[in-house]
């Protein structure tokens, strides 16, 4: 997969609302909160980078503190 992934999350503390995901997943999910205007990241963000230590562990989907409890709802009724 191509192009740009650079976080579009402004600086400062972030959260994690969803962890140990699949890479597919968590890309899958942070296009969802961004559609629904919640800026999010996945992190580690390069699936190659962090290959061995990731597929032990998953990615996280981070999104800003304040954001969170947005972000929560949404991911609640994905998993519903």
């Amino acid at each position: 997969m191509t192009g740009d992934r650079s976080p579009r999350v402004p600086a400062g503390p972030q959260t994690a609302v969803a962890e140990r995901l699949p890479w597919e997943e968590a890309w899958l999910l942070a296009g969802r909160l961004e559609s629904e205007g919640i800026p999010a990241v996945v992190y580690p963000p390069d699936y190659a980078s962090a290959y061995g230590e990731v597929l032990a562990r998953g990615f996280q989907v981070l999104v800003p503190e304040g954001r969170e409890d947005d972000a929560r709802v949404i991911v609640a009724d994905i998993s519903g």
